[in-house]
Order: structure tokens, then sequence, then C-alpha cells
């Protein structure tokens, strides 16, 4: 939120806090706390702190400048000292306890105090606050500068967030021109519907250093599989991804591919996803399942339940593919792999559990080798998978199966195994 900082530490009009951005930077822990402390609830806590706030960082930063240490411990010394009265009383008012407002708020200064030095100092230390500096020599560099000119050297990486809630979208971040907000808004509401994302906090800033020059051919890659993606977000600064929380497997597998060259939080590492727990999933007929939540059979469930497939026609439907998690086949054979007969009784057990439902295997490969013989296997392979299912009993819902090789692969021929891992999979999609 550098922007709305930037208004608290300028001179200007101090722009406002929402209670929902409070509790998305704070978290409830904090907010909790503190409201305890006040002798008020959360709800309440919430709107004072987004009242008080940028009133406490605009206090700390005189003269749109951050401090040195010395004028920081002399601000926090008035407050403390009862010089900023007025201040106590307003935020008071917004508390609304007429009977000990004043000394429940004297709970909440200290930690406030300290809240907003760290405001504070993290916008200087995220390079919006480099402390003016007065040129006082006319310096040719490239470009004239004229005596006594202030300058502010402000260079902030450029930084991009969806956040997924229930099917509606929110973006949020800094880029560095306006071309690249019209880019994400066309990929974004063609993908996700114009009315389901809300792009309020996506910022342009010409100082903001460029992402790497592949993120977003990268990211409109994924797009297809953030097709039916409804909780969760997905977050990326500088060459670093910070968020990842969520998404489903194909999307996660592919993001951790795509993206191989930059820095990544420790649970999409190779040890961290590595833990990755079963949980019981179970059906209408009351069989249950062991299932990833948010794999394929999680996702093939709730779509058979929604309403969209009611209404789904057979032309509709050709772009839903759920793709598995766990079916895997001998390298360079059709010959299914032991640990793949989990996946394919619970797909069994859907079919079972809803007979009017039909589907079609999926099969793919990545782009090395030859393109003939790629398409070949991915066709056997995904009748492998149909005859499979026709043995288990549920052929007659299993009418189709197709492979498609290598025409809807996205990694490079020249890239890594481990990269274009993600192009070689077995899909399934719905069908009437």
């Amino acid at each position: 939120m550098g922007d709305l900082v930037d208004s608290w530490v300028s001179t200007g009009a101090n722009q406002p806090l929402t209670d929902n951005q409070i509790e998305a930077s704070l978290g409830d822990g904090v907010v909790n706390d503190l409201s305890q402390k006040a002798g008020i609830g959360s709800t309440l806590g919430k709107s004072a702190l987004a009242f008080i706030i940028p009133m406490l960082v605009d206090k700390l930063t005189p003269n749109g400048t951050v401090p040195d240490n010395q004028s920081f411990l002399s601000s926090i010394g008035s407050y403390i000292t009862g010089s900023t009265r007025n201040t106590t009383a307003t935020a008071a008012r917004v508390v609304d306890r007429a009977e000990d407002s004043s000394g429940s708020f004297l709970k909440w200064l200290i930690p406030l105090l300290l809240l907003g030095l760290l405001v504070a100092l993290g916008y200087m230390f995220c390079g919006r606050g480099t402390p003016v500096t007065n040129v006082n020599a006319n310096v040719n560099v490239n470009r004239a500068v004229n005596a006594n000119a202030n300058t502010t050297a402000r260079t902030v990486d450029s930084s991009f967030k969806i956040a997924a809630n229930d099917g509606k979208y929110t973006v949020t971040g800094v880029v560095p021109d306006q071309k690249t907000v019209d880019q994400i808004k066309a990929k974004l509401d063609a993908q996700f519907g114009a009315g389901n994302v809300d792009y309020s906090g996506l910022k342009v800033d010409a100082s903001a250093k460029p992402f790497a020059a592949d993120w977003w051919a990268n990211f409109e890659k994924m797009l297809p599989n953030l097709m039916d993606w409804k909780t969760g977000s997905l977050a990326f600064a500088g060459n670093a991804i910070t968020e990842a929380a969520g998404l489903p497997a194909a999307a996660l597998d592919q993001l951790k591919s795509l993206f191989s060259g930059w820095t990544m939080p420790s649970s999409l590492t190779s040890a961290g996803s590595a833990d990755r727990t079963l949980s019981e999933v179970t059906l209408p007929n009351s069989t249950k399942l062991q299932a990833y939540p948010g794999g394929i059979e999680d996702q093939m469930v709730k779509f058979i339940q929604s309403e969209e497939y009611k209404t789904a026609t057979n032309d509709s439907l050709k772009e839903k593919w759920f793709n598995f998690d766990d079916l895997n086949f001998v390298f360079g054979k059709t010959e299914l792999t032991a640990e793949s007969k989990r996946q394919l009784d619970n797909i069994t057990a859907i079919l079972k559990a809803y007979p009017d439902v039909k589907i079609k295997i999926g099969g793919y490969t990545d782009r090395k080798g030859d393109d003939a013989a790629n398409k070949k296997l991915s066709d056997d392979r995904a009748k492998a998978v149909q005859a499979a299912l026709q043995k288990a009993g549920v052929g007659g819902q299993v009418p189709e199966a197709e492979g498609y090789g290598e025409q809807f692969a996205t990694v490079e021929e020249s890239a890594s195994d481990d990269a274009r891992k993600v192009d070689r999979k077995t899909a399934i999609r719905l069908i009437k």
C-alpha cells in the first residue's frame, strides 16, 4: 500500500485506510490483541486503527520526510507526555466509549507509536522515503540539474497480487506503466468476467522496476489452470513469488515450472510441497475417498454439483479440463504405475455416485521428441486410462479418449525435464 503511505508521509491530504486493509495487512491477531487491551470489540478496533494510523504516520513524518532517529524519539516522547491531547481525544471519539475512552486509548498508545514507527521506517527502507537532498551546484550528468533543486530517489520493485474470494477477485500492486495495467485488465476480465475483478488497488509508479521480461507471458500460460480457482492468493514482487495459497494442483505445478528461476516461499520448494496430505471426501452415496484438497476429485465433484454444469452444453464444456494429480505412466510406455490406482479408483467411485455423468479422457505430452510419436503416445495413454475405467465397471460413462500430443504444450523443448513436466499430463472433461 505504498501509495497510501505516500499520502500520509507527504504534506498533502491523507488517503483513508479501510477496515479490510487493516485486517489484510496486520492480521486478526494484532487487531484482536490491541482491541482487547483497549476494552473494545475487534470490529470497532479495526475502524479505530484505520482512522488513527494515517494520522499517526502523518504526525511522525513532519515536512513530508522520514526524520532521523533522534527526531523520532522526540516525537514519541511528545505523545507520551501528553502534548498530543487533541489527537488522543479525536481518536477516542472513534472508539466511542465516553466513560473511559481516554484511559482505554492510552493502552493503545505505545503499540500504536511503535506501529507508526515501523510503517514510516518500512516506507524509507522500501526506497519510498529517501531523505530529500539539497543540490547546491550546477551539475551535468547527461542532463542539467538546477542549483538548489530538491531530488528524491524513488525506486521500488514492481508487484502484483491477485486474491480470489468465492469467485470474486481483487488485484493489487505497483507496475511501471499504464500499458501493463491495461494488459492485466484485458486478460483477467476475459478470464473471470469484467464485473468480478476489482483493480482499485493496482497502481502505476513510473519509478517501479519492471518485472522480468517473461513474467507476464508465463502468467498468461497459467490462466487456463486458474479458470475454476475460487479461493486463495498469488503474489509476485520483483523476481520473487511471495504468496501462493489455494491454487489448483495443476496451476501450482505450472507455477513452479514456469518460474523456476524465481525466489519462492518454502511452501513451494520441493521439500515443502512433498508434505501434501490426503483428506476424506464423502460422495452423495456415502462412499468415502482419500483425495488431495483442491485435487481432481474435489474439483470434479464440486463442478458436477454446480449450476454451471447443470446448464452447460457440450460445446461450453470443451475447455473445462481437470488434470490428474497422481496418475503416471512407466517412462515412454502406456503402462500405468502402481501409485495411479488410488486416483483411478476415486474416479470410478465418482462416476458410480453420479451415473448420469459421462467423461472424456485427454492425453498430453511435452514438446520433446518427434511430433507424430508424441501424438501416438498420448493417444495410447488416454485409451489406456479409458480401458482401466472400463475394466472397473464404468466404461459406459467413458465413451471418449483422445491424445493431443504436444499441441497444447506451453514450455519450450529446450527447457529442463522438470520444467517440461507440467505439459506431460492426463486430464478429464465432462461431456453431454
